[in-house]
This record gives structure tokens, sequence and C-alpha cells, in this order.
């Protein structure tokens, strides 16, 4: 795209080509600094941090943030949570981790599905759960939905992403001693 912007074009054109080249700019970009979290997390670089986090204020904080793409989408979340749980963790560790699996909810809800965050707790565990109306995952993706650049087209899009957002996930809940 940017060596065709040297050519004769329409200012429609042109602006077409920008925006494809801002927009391949930031997954670059984006799939650069996941790829550099989790060499991080696989080398154990990433010094964690032990204090106790609210699991209510991790849900809440992460759908507060998500609510733009929730409204513009007309997705309902219901969150479901048990009373005072708390995980000994890395807050900023744990965000990343349920800020992708609920991405990954939004971007395989239908417009106007539901999307349901449930934490459970017992006997020194956490068990947290994101479910939506989406399509469900293909039998053959099933034991490689955490491979690391494994992707599913989304049903919006039909784009795939970098394939580093459930390997992440996965990668935090191991360093928590979790799965």
């Amino acid at each position: 795209a940017s060596e065709l912007l040297k050519e004769e074009m329409t200012e429609e054109q042109r602006k077409r080509f920008l925006a494809n080249i801002t927009s391949e700019s930031s997954r670059i970009k984006e799939l650069v600094e996941r790829m550099l979290e989790l060499a991080a997390l696989e080398n154990r670089t990433i010094a964690v941090k032990e204090e106790l986090v609210s699991v209510a204020a991790l849900v809440n904080t992460v759908v507060e943030s998500e609510q733009p793409v929730i409204m513009m989408q007309g997705l309902k979340v219901k969150v479901e949570l048990d009373d005072g749980l708390y995980v000994k963790g890395d807050s900023f560790l744990l965000h990343q981790a349920v800020s992708n699996l609920i991405q990954n909810a939004i971007d395989f809800s239908p417009p106007g599905g539901q999307i349901r965050v449930v934490a459970r707790g017992g006997q020194g565990k956490v068990e947290l759960v994101v479910d939506n109306d989406g399509l469900v995952i293909p039998d053959y993706a099933m034991e490689r939905v955490f491979e690391r650049f494994f992707s599913l087209a989304r049903p919006g899009t039909g784009k795939k992403s970098t394939g580093l957002g459930l390997n992440l996930v996965k990668e935090v809940a191991a360093l928590h001693q979790g799965s």
C-alpha cells in the first residue's frame, strides 16, 4: 500500500490505502507486544506480584472497559460472581487474561447476543467461566485453541486474530498454578 501511494490516485483511494497501512501497522504492533509478553511469561522474566486480587473488581473493570464495543454490537453481559472471591497473584497479568477471554467472547458473539461471566469459589480455588451465544468451537479446534498462533476466523469479518490471546491466558493461568 505504501508503494502504491507513490502513484497518482484519487483522494478516496489514497485514504483507503492510508487506512490500510494504519490498520496493519496497529496489528503488527499488537502482535509484537503479545509476542514479547508471551516470551517474558514463558521465560519467567516477568516478576509475578503476590497480591490479593478481588475477582469482582477484576471482572467488572474488564467488562466496563469493553462497554463501547459491547454497546456497539448490542450485546448483553450477565455477570455472576460469588461474594468475596479473591485470588493471590499479579493483578496486571490476571487483568490481561480476563480481558482476552472477554474480548474473544465479544468477537465470537452474534449482534444482540449474550455473554456470561461466572466466577465461583471453593476449597481455595476460583473457577472463572466466560461463555457466549456465539458459534461452538469446532471439534477439530478444541485441542488447539490455546496453541500459539492458532486462530479461528471471526464470524462477522472472517478475519483471524494473532492467535496469541488464549495462549497468553494459558500462560498466565499456569503462572498462578491454574489451568
